[in-house]
C-alpha cells in the first residue's frame, strides 16, 4: 500500500514521520543532509525514544556541505542513536538519497521522497515523499535494507575526531574565496570585471541585471560590494538555504561595518 505525502494545509511530512517515531520499533534515516531546523523538531521524539531504549541509525552525508556541524552534536547527545556520515569530499561522489525506514513487530513502514531532515523540508516545502508499508519478507524492503547496510558500512563514524576535521575543513572552505583582511577588503578579478559592467549597464539607465557565475567564485561578497559602491538605503537579499543565509549576513556585515541594522527574515 502506497500513499503520497506532501506539505499542505491537512498535514505535512513533519506529521507523518514524528507519528511513526511514536510507534516504531526501531528506526533508519538516510538523508543527503541534516540542518540544525530540523533536529530542533525531532528533539521531543527523540527524547521520547531515548526513554523507551527504541533504537535508531541516522545516516547523513557532506554533501555540498549543507549538513550542519550544530545538528551532528545535537544528534550525538542521544545514547540511543547511531550516527555516521557518508564522506563525499573524499569520495568525490554525490549523496542524495532521503528515505526514512520505521520497523514494527510484523511489518516495516518507508518514507522515500525528497525531504531532508529541514524545518522546511518537514513543513512548507514542495516535496514528494511516497509512503510505503511492506511485511518483513518482500524483496523490496530486503532492498531497501541491504542498499541502507552498504551505505552505512561504507561511511565514518561521527565522532569527536570527525567533528574537528569537518569544522575546520568548512572554515577553510569560507575562507577560499576570502583574497583579503577584515581591515582591507579587496575585490578578486571577476568581481572587478562584474562590478564594472554593473556599473555600465547603470549608466545606460538600465535598472536590472543577471550574473551567473561558479560556486565558489564570490557572488555574494560581490553583491555586498554592488551594495557598498551603489551606496543604497535598503538592500534585499533572497537566498533559499538558512545556514547560506546566516553566512552571507557575515560576509556583508565585513564589506560593510559601518552599517549594524542587518536583520533576518526566515521561516522560523
Amino acid at each position: 500500500m502506497n500513499s503520497l505525502i506532501t506539505n499542505n494545509q491537512i498535514t505535512n511530512f513533519y506529521n507523518n514521520i514524528t507519528e511513526l517515531l511514536q510507534e516504531c520499533d526501531s528506526f533508519y534515516f538516510n538523508v543527503a543532509f541534516i540542518n540544525f531546523s530540523g533536529i530542533q523538531l525531532l528533539l521531543d521524539s527523540f527524547k521520547e525514544l531515548e526513554e523507551k531504549n527504541i533504537k535508531g541509525k541516522i545516516l547523513t552525508s557532506t554533501y555540498l556541505n549543507f549538513t550542519q556541524i550544530k545538528a551532528l552534536e545535537k544528534i550525538k547527545e542521544f545514547e540511543n542513536i547511531e550516527l555516521k556520515i557518508y564522506d563525499c569530499n573524499s569520495s568525490n561522489i554525490g549523496f542524495h538519497s532521503k528515505s526514512y525506514i520505521f520497523e514494527f513487530k510484523d511489518e516495516y513502514k518507508i518514507l522515500i521522497g525528497s525531504s531532508n531532515i529541514t524545518a522546511s523540508a518537514f513543513k512548507s516545502n514542495i516535496e514528494w515523499n511516497v509512503k510505503t508499508i511492506t511485511k518483513k519478507d518482500d524483496v523490496f524492503l530486503r532492498d531497501v535494507l541491504n542498499e541502507f547496510e552498504s551505505l552505512w558500512k561504507s561511511s565514518i563514524e561521527v565522532n569527536d575526531k570527525f567533528l574537528t576535521s569537518y569544522s575546520n575543513f568548512l572554515n577553510s572552505q569560507n575562507k577560499e574565496f576570502q583574497s583579503f583582511s577584515l581591515n582591507q577588503i579587496k575585490t578578486n578579478f571577476m568581481q572587478e570585471k562584474a562590478l564594472q559592467k554593473l556599473q555600465n549597464l547603470r549608466t545606460k539607465g538600465e535598472s536590472k541585471a543577471l550574473i551567473i557565475a561558479a560556486t565558489g567564485s564570490g557572488k555574494t561578497y560581490l553583491s555586498a560590494f554592488d551594495v557598498k559602491k551603489f551606496k543604497a538605503k535598503t538592500m534585499l537579499f533572497l537566498v533559499h538555504r538558512e545556514n547560506i543565509l546566516i553566512k552571507a549576513k557575515e560576509n556583508f556585515e565585513n564589506i560593510l561595518p559601518e552599517i549594524n541594522s542587518f536583520g533576518l527574515y526566515t521561516g522560523n
